[in-house]
């Protein structure tokens, strides 16, 4: 059984990946700060600190789910990896990243 926070953590993690492939798709930056996506991810209902969200980006990082770039002059800036986009679409399951409802607008154009 996954705990409350499990899954809120992983609902975070499909967050951030789908607002950088939503970002990509409307001809928008490839790349998004963390900052950015901390403001981003507020319509969704998570309400997380900047710390919280770079730790959610290592945490995709480390899984080969996004790249980031660390600017000298601030948080770091995240771009989506082939694998990355894969789970934000659901066509691969990654433990940790909640799968995408059938209903997800990002879901329907991986067919």
């Amino acid at each position: 059984m996954t705990s409350f926070a499990d899954a809120r953590a992983a609902d975070f993690r499909l967050i951030l990946l789908g607002c950088l492939a939503a970002a990509a798709e409307e001809d928008g930056p490839d790349e998004l700060g963390a900052g950015v996506l901390q403001s981003a991810v507020r319509e969704f209902g998570h309400r997380p600190s900047r710390a919280e969200t770079v730790a959610a980006l290592d945490w995709l990082a480390a899984r080969g789910l996004v790249r980031l770039r660390r600017p000298r002059s601030g948080a770091p800036v995240a771009a989506l990896t082939e694998h990355g986009d894969a789970a934000a679409r659901g066509r691969v399951r990654v433990d940790g990243v909640r799968r995408p409802p059938l209903d997800d607008p990002l879901r329907a154009d991986a067919d």
